[in-house]
């Protein structure tokens, strides 16, 4: 019988599902940009941070893989939950 070594600290297996759904729901916000901070990032949409919010992201942080972090600014998925509290900037001001 052979373990799988994909979960990595008990109970973190319960998150993976967290972290499929904050990166298909937020892909537009946390995708790389290059260069980087040169094009102005848009607020998380309703969808993306209704799902943050239900979700634990210190570990859906802790358990993206090497492959998934090349493609996005792991940085914009740490600081979402923040994000979400804030209300969107109005347009115009």
């Amino acid at each position: 019988m052979m373990l799988s070594s994909y979960k990595l600290v008990a109970g973190e297996d319960d998150c993976y599902e967290e972290k499929d759904a904050v990166l298909h729901w937020c892909s537009k916000y946390i995708k790389k940009v290059h260069p980087p901070h040169t094009h102005p990032r848009p607020h998380p949409r309703m969808q993306c941070c209704a799902t943050v919010k239900k979700s634990d992201m210190e570990c859906v942080c802790r358990v993206l893989t090497e492959q998934e972090k090349q493609g996005i600014d792991v940085a914009r998925v740490e600081v979402l939950k923040t994000e979400c509290q804030t209300p969107p900037p109005s347009v115009g001001s």
